[in-house]
């Protein structure tokens, strides 16, 4: 008898040859997409509380746990995929820092710059050659 002919088999024990009950086993059927698929009440139901957690209607401990634990992954993701972007904007934010206040040229006869050297300086500290 083929598997075909009978709904309650799997037919994985005529192809293995065990002796197992396979009754409970179900042929994986391969996905065209991984993209889960929820009930349109569930999708629904998700979307207003993303609104509600936007709008600060709700925060996040009214949502049950399996969502807070997805926001906190999803959140982590994101900032994780941010931190080169971020540590560069820092770098940058700390050099125009040092650049606007930080040490200035002591006003010693010896150290007066010309107008000319005094514009080089400060293109160069703010092209980050200096």
């Amino acid at each position: 008898m083929r598997a075909e002919e009978n709904p309650g088999s799997t037919g994985a024990s005529e192809v293995s040859g065990g002796d197992r009950d396979t009754s409970t086993l179900k042929p994986i059927q391969p996905r065209t997409s991984k993209r889960l698929r929820l009930s349109d009440t569930a999708e629904t139901w998700i979307t207003e509380r993303a609104h509600d957690l936007g709008t600060g209607v709700l925060g996040i401990w009214d949502l049950p746990p399996s969502l807070v634990e997805f926001y906190y992954v999803a959140y982590f993701a994101g900032r994780d995929s941010l931190t080169p972007e971020l540590a560069q904007a820092q770098r940058e934010a700390d050099r125009l820092y040092r650049a606007a206040y930080g040490p200035k040229v002591a006003p010693e006869p010896s150290n007066y710059l010309t107008f000319a050297q005094l514009e080089q300086f400060r293109a160069d500290l703010y092209a980050g050659t200096k």
